[in-house]
């Protein structure tokens, strides 16, 4: 646009005030230019002003005016809109002219300098480019010169390093680092500029932990305009990648030597299944030498046993499909000299992203000297089986054995005293009782001078009968045959505290009744003989007695605050009664299948604990009613509401007892009242059921401790079938416990047979 300098010249004439133009300039700014030698009026200035932006046009007023005024130069680069042709920028030049230091005039032009602005903003913009991938790229990069020193740090070089380009700039590597970093830097710096190509090399700089960092380095050297050399560098942070690298090499280092030092053969397949790997164990486990298999397919082989051809194909071709990952195998295969080895294979398959088979991985085992050992293991542990078996089995049957015979000792014993207990209640008791019955016959007919005589008689042999009495429940309480083992013991607190002053108290509201009979037996007699022990030893006259299931068990324990024993020397074999019943106890129930414990302190007391397997009814809560005398309320108010009889005069008894003296003599006593009718007598529970479905008597005196089928179960049958009848239980014992036992079955009322006979006559008529 602009043809010259001369073409847009322009000049200001201080002393005249008048401003001169080219033609060129009239013709930019789109103003018609006057008569020639005319000068450039104030409204062509003005309207020039008009091809410049608003805030440029203030910038060259003001340039102008510092010129004009104070003789200041100016040189302004500012966008200009010509009236023809597309914007462009331009440079407007101002000169002061002086004469005699006088400012006469000034003088200027107006050049395009488009082209030139856009190399500059290119050239702007390309260093700004540079500027922002140097500053985002993730390595670190800087610049040189000749001589080492530093021009340029990247952002990254200075986040990395923690510093600023000033405390860089104009300064060499030795400056910088320490000796050994800065001698390894220039070093590879004076081989760039000495070879004029590139290199890359590994450097160190150290952490300020200490650590030592590794950067690849690429170093580069090149030329700026003028002709100065550098060198540029560019680092990537490799320190993970070298350990990394390092603890690879390590590792293959370590799995080669593992490899090679390996016991197992190591044989590995490619996909085609070609050997890729066979170790030195594999030679030496098959025979075949590296040489001999390396690219060979395994079919090639000659070392497939023929049992095992088809196991072997189809877990090749399992691989080969891709279901298997790894496995393991047992198997038998042939050396290279024909012999026969047993082998255990490790596989382990690999597969390329495709799903593809690139690789088996195998560890065979030579086993066959195991497999034979433990073919001889294997016979020689079912020999011993065996016969450990027939002596287990021996032991077993040794244990069981004298198990038997202690339940059976037990038993005995207990037979033993129930066969005293039964001739003394069943011989001697009744005779006594026949005795007595009819010496109080007697009495009633005798002269009024022998009756002191014969009721001395008649005394003793109450006495007699209260001795036999207490000497048949002493061998054998009768509350003991009902196998409840709960209601046995709390017989025997009673009968301890009666006879000996001896408190026992229970810790426990659980009934248990064990369906082996020699337990409640051994226990029984085993915790009476711990109370006696604690009675003559102890020094106390009481304790505590706790039950409780415990696992499967019942744990019995009996606790004194007596003076105690040392536990250590009970077992020892002295002539101690005391020992000696603990050391029976404890083997009795071992033999049994129980245990026995002790825990015992000197002066503190003693605990002992017998343990048996719990084969129990299910436990119920203690639910026994208080008796009133011998016939509880209930029996009582049935006795009002049920068995007045209906206004008979006479009534209808049977008589049940197992002993004929007996049976005789209540029927002698009861046929001389009118108002009772003996309709039959029973022998044992079995007839009495029979008989009261047959005659169905008003009053049943049932006695409690008969063969075939005692009182008690007779007397249930009966009340559940007849309600009405009234059945008073009979025995030589007077037992709360049997009393309860035989109201709780259906009886209205319970009598001792030594009882007086007055006593039982109201009884039977419900008056009691």
């Amino acid at each position: 646009m602009f043809t010259g300098v001369q073409n847009t010249y322009w000049e200001w004439d201080v002393k005249e005030q008048v401003m001169f133009w080219t033609k060129e300039t009239y013709r930019i700014h789109d103003i018609e230019e006057p008569d020639e030698n005319t000068h450039c009026t104030a409204e062509c200035i003005s309207r020039s002003l008009q091809c410049y932006d608003t805030e440029d046009r203030s910038a060259i007023r003001a340039a102008f005016h510092l010129c004009f005024e104070k003789g200041e130069p100016f040189d302004l680069e500012i966008p200009f809109t010509p009236v023809i042709g597309r914007p462009i920028w331009v440079r407007i030049i101002g000169r002061p002219v002086f004469e005699n230091n006088k400012l006469v005039k000034v003088i200027g032009n107006i050049m395009d300098i488009t082209e030139r602005r856009k190399a500059v903003d290119a050239l702007q913009e390309s260093e700004e480019r540079f500027r922002l991938f140097m500053d985002n790229s993730p390595n670190i990069a800087w610049l040189k010169d000749e001589q080492g020193r530093y021009v340029y740090l990247s952002k990254t070089f200075k986040d990395r390093f923690g510093v600023q380009f000033d405390d860089f700039k104009g300064k060499t590597d030795e400056q910088l680092w320490s000796a050994a970093t800065a001698e390894q830097f220039r070093k590879n710096d004076l081989a760039v500029l000495a070879s004029n190509h590139a290199i890359e090399v590994i450097e160190e700089t150290s952490n300020p932990d200490g650590s030592i960092c590794y950067w690849l380095i690429s170093k580069f050297p090149f030329h700026d305009m003028a002709g100065n050399r550098f060198v540029a560098g560019i680092g990537l942070d490799i320190t993970n990648r070298k350990h990394a690298d390092e603890e690879l090499r390590n590792t293959k280092e370590r799995l080669e030597a593992h490899i090679s030092n390996s016991p197992l053969a190591i044989i590995e397949f490619d996909s085609s299944y070609r050997v890729t790997l066979w170790t030195g164990a594999a030679e030496r486990m098959f025979g075949w030498k590296k040489n001999e298999i390396i690219g060979k397919p395994i079919n090639e082989i000659r070392w497939r046993h023929e049992d095992y051809k088809k196991a072997n194909i189809k877990i090749c071709e399992a691989m080969l499909a891709g279901r298997i990952i790894r496995n393991k195998y047992a198997n038998r295969m042939y050396r290279k000299d024909g012999s026969v080895i047993h082998c255990e294979w490790y596989i382990s398959a690999i597969y390329d992203a495709q799903g593809q088979l690139a690789s088996a991985f195998t560890q065979v085992f030579d086993v066959t000297n195991r497999d034979i050992a433990e073919e001889a293991l294997r016979r020689s542990r079912d020999e011993l089986e065996l016969r450990v078996n027939e002596r287990t089995a021996e032991l077993r049957e040794r244990a069981e054995q004298l198990a038997r015979l202690s339940s059976e000792l037990t038993l005995i014993e207990l037979r033993e005293r129930q066969r005293f207990s039964e001739f003394l209640h069943d011989e001697l008791q009744q005779l006594l009782v026949g005795a007595k019955i009819c010496q109080e016959m007697l009495i009633s007919d005798m002269d009024d001078f022998l009756k002191p005589d014969a009721q001395h008689v008649l005394d003793l042999i109450s006495h007699s009968i209260k001795g036999t009495r207490s000497l048949s429940t002493e061998l054998s309480p009768p509350v003991l045959r009902t196998g409840d083992l709960t209601a046995s013991l709390k017989w025997l607190a009673k009968w301890m505290y009666e006879n000996q002053g001896f408190e026992l108290k229970f810790k426990s509201e659980v009934l248990v009744s064990l369906h082996r009979k020699d337990f409640t037996v051994l226990l029984f007699q085993s915790i009476r003989e711990l109370l006696l022990n604690v009675l003559k030893h102890a020094g106390v006259k009481s304790a505590e007695l706790e039950m409780k299931h415990d696992n499967g068990e019942l744990r019995i324990k009996v606790r004194d605050q007596g003076v105690g024993f040392n536990p250590e020397t009970v077992w020892q074999n002295t002539d101690s009664n005391q020992k000696f019943g603990l050391i029976s106890i404890r083997e009795r129930l071992m033999h049994l299948g129980g245990r026995f414990e002790i825990e015992n302190a000197p002066i503190t007391g003693s605990s002992i604990s017998l343990i048996v397997p719990l084969d129990e009814k299910k436990p119920v809560k203690n639910g026994m009613r208080t008796l009133n005398g011998k016939t509880s309320k209930k029996s009582i108010t049935a006795t009002a509401c049920k068995h007045r009889f209906g206004g008979k005069t006479q009534l209808n008894l049977m008589i049940v007892d197992d002993h004929p003296i007996m049976r005789n003599g209540l029927s002698s006593i009861l046929n001389t009242y009118p108002e009772i009718k003996i309709v039959a007598e029973a022998m044992d529970g079995e007839k009495a059921v029979h008989l009261a479905r047959k005659i169905v008597p008003d009053v049943i005196l049932m006695d409690v401790d008969m063969p075939n089928m005692d009182g008690l179960e007779a007397t249930r049958i009966i009340n559940s079938e007849f309600p009405h009848i009234r059945i008073i239980g009979l025995s030589m014992h007077e037992s709360d416990d049997l009393a309860t036992a035989m109201i709780e079955a259906g009886a209205s009322a319970y009598c001792s047979k030594g009882g007086n006979i007055d006593h039982l006559l109201s009884t039977i008529w419900g008056e009691y």
